[in-house]
């Protein structure tokens, strides 16, 4: 079955001149021969607007440029869109593709399909797929890609296409500079160094508590992953009648505080209570409030 081809007015790209200006010496620079690239941008998903801010040529290792055929270099691609999406403050997405075609044919082939189909998986979002023809002008006709339950796309020709760095909202075009890099540098050493302290007190609580944990019979237990944004992890303890849970948290200090929860009938909360914490914490608890600990 054929892939199906719609209309649609509601669809719009807005081209910088940098990546449509990157376009066309592409395509003229391999005019003989079909080629290609990738389309880095950001979309309005209200607007419905996909904003082509970069276009990343095909490579030039293990790619194929012939008068009806094309493929990417993807491991170059990849690179290259790595690092250039870096570069700006609103990381760029993954949002499309094009290359050119022999001739007048502005339709996908049944290779392009599959193509089509890849792309669809690895971006966030439905992407653009354009065509370029040269017949002998310079043409280019946009489709949006949807999935199809036939196994070949749904193709939508997009007609509202603006070409202009004006038309593009400031903050999508906003790009580091040296001083941004190095603060964002700084930022992540000390979120790793922050990181490894917490984990050593959260390995701390877990290796403090367990050799208790795995003597008492009375309660199974379970501790929850850590959590490094609240800087905590958690410890549920319940028996046929009873439930106890340990919420152990670092503050800024390096100190760890723990909130003491008990119920009865395991849904009923008794009492909330914040303590300091000190080693051995689980069974002093249970001991001193004669929790039926055996």
């Amino acid at each position: 079955m054929l892939s199906q081809i719609f209309s649609k007015d509601d669809y719009q790209v807005v081209f910088s001149d940098k990546a449509y200006n990157d376009l066309v010496f592409e395509v003229f620079d391999n005019k003989t021969t079909e080629t290609g690239g990738i389309f880095l941008g950001n979309i309005d998903q209200d607007k419905k607007i996909w904003y082509i801010i970069e276009m990343i040529d095909p490579g030039y290792n293990e790619i194929i440029r012939q008068h009806a055929y094309f493929e990417y270099d993807h491991e170059y691609v990849n690179h290259l869109a790595n690092i250039i999406s870096k570069r700006y403050k609103k990381d760029l997405q993954l949002v499309g593709l094009w290359h050119r075609h022999p001739g007048s044919m502005d339709t996908f082939s049944i290779t392009d399909d599959g193509t089509n189909l890849e792309f669809l998986k690895i971006c966030k979002h439905n992407p653009i797929s354009a065509l370029v023809n040269l017949d002998p002008d310079f043409r280019l006709t946009l489709y949006h890609v949807d999935d199809s339950i036939v196994g070949r796309p749904n193709y939508t020709k997009i007609d509202d296409v603006k070409i202009g760095t004006d038309y593009i909202p400031k903050d999508y075009l906003e790009t580091l500079n040296y001083e941004d890099i190095i603060n964002n540098h700084k930022q992540s050493m000390n979120f790793q160094k922050d990181k490894n302290q917490l984990e050593e007190k959260l390995d701390e609580i877990v290796t403090n508590e367990f050799d208790y944990l795995e003597k008492q019979t009375t309660y199974e237990y379970d501790f929850g992953q850590y959590n490094y944004d609240d800087r905590s992890v958690g410890l549920t303890l319940k028996s046929s009648s009873k439930k106890i849970c340990f919420r152990f948290f670092i503050d800024e200090e390096l100190t760890i505080f723990y909130d003491l929860e008990k119920f009865e009938d395991v849904n009923k909360v008794v009492s909330v209570s914040r303590h300091k914490y000190k080693p051995i914490t689980v069974k002093k608890v249970l001991e001193e409030d004669k929790l039926g600990v055996v």
